[in-house]
């Protein structure tokens, strides 16, 4: 059984401080600077008073990647041989509505940290920039960045470093966290492979219950039911139940139409174990059975998922993986609709999106522009492989017309 306090860490195995202890050492010495990272600052919907979000997780991938520790509000600073954890002071009224949290005055909590973390030094992070200015005039920090820096809470910790100690100067880590960040190890891959299962199972009970539901409403409720049964750590993101022609908007979010029992319904779902996320797609018929033109359609998607996952090894690209799939799916378009007398109508050209991206310890891991695209996998990191069809199709089979306007995604992920 997992306790409130024990959430706030990804893992409490014996051992397991060592090994982000060793991920600190390995970023810190590839960089050849001192490292200040901040966690997320605050909880999701802060400081607007009326969102309340459910999100057991919801940290900076860097930080739990390089610390295990879940929560809002700290920071990280660490050079070749020492680490140090910035934390608020205990606050008993925070506690008393919110529940533990980790603060720099608690030797229970610098016993933990020290344990599940292997951060030897924990200091107040009210005096984190005064401690800056004295300890060093030349960091790594991170932010995102492509063309420009994406105006998000790493690029506000960076312009505030900047604005409390000006002669202090900060180079962007990004470049440098490729590939090692990205390289899920036995531990990540385990957790991983336990998030995949957990989420089949859940989507397991929904299909069992298949009949009792009239809408999409009903559907999502039922999913994020089962999910949410399975892990304490919360959902990867909100699921997307789209039936119909609701299923060619590709963050559908609505999840309230009524379902129509000649349609196809696309559900993506996922969930969170420990630090690793899972992400799934299926496509299946309201009423239990595909009918023919549906069927021709959900199998070129099957068959382009299965092309594309043989190709995923270390070396390849996921630019070259999109290039195979998308091109595939428009072949056999050609070939098993158009060719045959259907029409196909769709408002993109050939890509509707990336045939997957990086998961791992958030779902879209990786850099949120994907300018990963043209660099080559390695052995360890995990991608989805997520091939679509989304468009209005009309085509005589049989002697029947059919037509329909609909959306097919089949989504699971591979470790290269």
């Amino acid at each position: 059984m997992i306790s409130p306090r024990m959430i706030l860490f990804t893992h409490t195995d014996s051992g397991v401080g060592d090994r982000f202890y060793q991920r600190r050492r390995q970023l810190a010495k590839k960089v050849g600077l001192p490292l200040i990272l901040t966690a997320v600052p605050t909880p999701l919907g802060h400081p607007i008073p009326w969102v309340h979000v459910h999100t057991p997780i919801h940290q900076d991938p860097l930080f739990l990647y390089l610390t295990g520790i879940n929560q809002p509000g700290c920071v990280l600073y660490c050079d070749a041989d020492t680490d140090y954890l910035f934390l608020p002071k205990q606050d008993p009224k925070h506690e008393f509505w919110e529940g533990h949290r980790l603060s720099c005055d608690n030797p229970d909590d610098a016993r933990d940290v020290r344990t599940y973390s292997g951060i030897e030094h924990i200091r107040d992070i009210a005096g984190l920039y005064p401690w800056i200015r004295d300890h060093a005039n030349t960091v790594g920090c991170h932010w995102h960045a492509s063309d420009s820096p994406i105006p998000d809470y790493l690029w506000e910790f960076k312009t505030a470093l900047t604005d409390q100690h000006p002669d202090c100067m900060i180079t962007n880590i990004q470049e440098a966290l490729w590939p090692e960040r990205f390289v899920l190890d036995s531990i990540d891959q385990a957790d991983f492979d336990h998030a995949y299962q957990k989420t089949v199972a859940a989507f397991a009970a929904v299909q069992s219950k298949w009949s009792t539901f009239d809408s999409e409403t009903d559907l999502a409720g039922a999913l994020i039911g089962e999910l949410l049964k399975t892990t304490p750590y919360g959902l990867s993101f909100p699921p997307i139940v789209a039936n119909g022609a609701n299923a060619t908007t590709l963050h559908y979010s609505a999840n309230h139409a009524p379902l129509d029992p000649k349609a196809l319904v696309l559900l993506d779902f996922g969930l969170r174990w420990r630090g690793m996320c899972s992400d799934v797609s299926r496509t299946v018929p309201v009423s239990g059975t595909l009918n023919p033109l549906q069927a021709r359609l959900h199998g070129i998607v099957e068959t382009v998922k299965a092309s594309t996952t043989a190709l995923a090894k270390p070396g390849v690209t996921i630019d070259a993986l999109n290039t195979h799939c998308w091109g595939a799916i428009q072949h056999a378009v050609q070939t098993d609709i158009i060719r045959h007398g259907g029409t196909v109508t769709q408002d993109y050209d050939q890509r509707p999106h990336n045939v997957g991206h990086l998961i791992g310890y958030t779902v879209h891991d990786g850099d949120p522009a994907r300018s990963y695209k043209d660099k080559p996998l390695s052995a360890g990191m995990a991608i989805t492989i997520e091939p679509g069809f989304y468009g209005h199709v009309r085509m005589t089979l049989d002697g029947t017309v059919y037509e329909e306007t609909l959306g097919i995604r089949i989504e699971d992920a591979v470790v290269i």
